[in-house]
C-alpha cells in the first residue's frame, strides 16, 4: 500500500471518520481510499499532502472534504 494511502487511513481513524462507517464495511472503505489518492487526485487532496510532505490546515482541509464526499456510501 502506498505511503500516501497508509498516511490518509490513519488520519480518517483518528480523525474519528471511521466512527460513521459501518463496521462491516471498513476493509471496502479503505480500499476506497485509494480513490481520493489516485481518481480524486486532480482536485489535489493527494497531490497537496505529498507536495508538502506535512500535514498542513490545507491539506487537512483537503482530505476532510475528500472523505466527507466519498464516506457517505460505508454509513451504518
Amino acid at each position: 500500500m502506498h505511503v500516501l494511502d497508509q498516511i490518509m487511513i490513519i488520519y480518517a481513524g483518528n480523525s474519528g471518520a471511521l466512527d460513521k462507517v459501518d463496521k462491516r464495511k471498513v476493509k471496502a472503505w479503505e480500499e476506497s481510499v485509494h480513490e481520493i489518492h489516485e481518481g480524486a487526485d486532480a482536485r489535489g487532496e493527494g497531490r497537496s499532502f505529498a507536495k508538502e510532505k506535512k500535514m498542513t490546515d490545507e491539506v487537512i482541509q483537503k482530505l476532510d472534504a475528500a472523505i466527507a464526499a466519498f464516506g457517505p456510501q460505508f454509513k451504518a
